[in-house]
């Protein structure tokens, strides 16, 4: 895919951008109407955009070495299910020194950051697609569409659904 190999050359981990198109591949294949797999173009465009927007403002903050690393992994790990403990493999070190150098680093725990990015990329997919909302939920890894709704109105502030009709009401965002 076109938009993983930009990716890369943007600086983004070349594990999170092979995951991240992996993903897309799945929902271009659930793709059912040229209009649900050109919405699904779009998505893919700003979703590779913004995971280098991300990797450029971490080279800019002052986050530790192992916490980047622990950063990476989670942004590596957004289609798949994984444990703290998978996580934290990657910088060998135990969960807890890992969770609490993350905490003062990024200001959350990982599996919260974890949930944000999940949400952040299925606020994108309920704009840009037709899917289903259990189908995002699936994709992304939620234990039930229940689960999914309730995290996503517990960030978003709104259920998926409202989410994406509000916004389908609006004007569209265009690439330029």
């Amino acid at each position: 895919m076109l938009a993983a190999r930009a990716a890369i050359n943007g600086g983004l981990a070349v594990e999170t951008a092979y995951t991240t198109a992996d993903f897309f591949i799945l929902a271009a294949e659930m793709a059912k109407t040229v209009e649900e797999a050109r919405l699904l173009r779009e998505t893919i465009t700003w979703r590779f955009a913004e995971l280098v927007s991300k990797v450029k403002e971490r080279e800019t903050r002052q986050y530790r070495a192992q916490v980047r690393l622990l950063i990476n992994e989670l942004n590596r790990n957004i289609f798949n299910p994984v444990t703290r403990k998978e996580i934290v493999a990657c910088i060998n070190r135990n969960i807890d020194y890992a969770e609490r150098i993350f905490k003062e680093d990024v200001g959350m725990s990982m599996m919260e950051y974890l949930r944000q990015e999940r949400i952040r990329v299925a606020c994108d997919l309920l704009l840009n697609s037709q899917q289903k909302v259990g189908e995002i939920a699936l994709l992304l890894n939620f234990s039930s569409s229940s689960h999914f709704a309730r995290v996503f109105k517990e960030i978003t502030g709104e259920s998926p659904l409202d989410y994406r009709e509000r916004l389908t009401l609006a004007p569209r965002r265009r690439l330029a």
